[in-house]
């Protein structure tokens, strides 16, 4: 998975989408990323360069497996979607000369949110 050569990252190649059973056949995009489909699915090969001591430990946590790095990064995705709705309406909410929250009532209703779902789950 890996080349390592002396004074130089690691570099890994793999997948971001995991491969589907079925028919694949690939070409390279502009750019020279490669481009496979697969089941109807399109899954492009990337390569990253990382530190060493950041990709031995991302690989013995099984960090760099395709399914893993789709997963990291459908959720840091979905998290900086969230931040950008939250931050869009900033200004909205100024507008409207809605006053701060405390951070103590903050910190209250996150708990209520967490132990409603703490709650849903053991399925009460």
């Amino acid at each position: 998975m890996f080349s390592n050569q002396p004074n130089r990252p690691y570099v890994a190649e793999t997948a971001v989408v995991g491969s589907v059973p079925g028919d694949a056949h690939s070409h390279t995009r502009p750019g020279g990323r490669a481009m496979t489909f697969s089941g109807g699915q399109i899954v492009t090969k990337i390569q990253i360069e990382l530190p060493d001591a950041t990709a031995q430990a991302a690989d013995e946590a099984g960090l760099l497996t395709p399914l893993a790095l789709d997963r990291l990064l459908t959720d840091a995705l979905k998290r900086r979607r969230a931040a950008d709705a939250l931050l869009s309406i900033a200004g909205r909410v100024a507008d409207a000369g809605i006053p701060p929250m405390p951070m103590e009532e903050i910190d209250a209703e996150v708990k209520a949110v967490r132990a409603e779902r703490r709650r849903r789950a053991a399925g009460d």
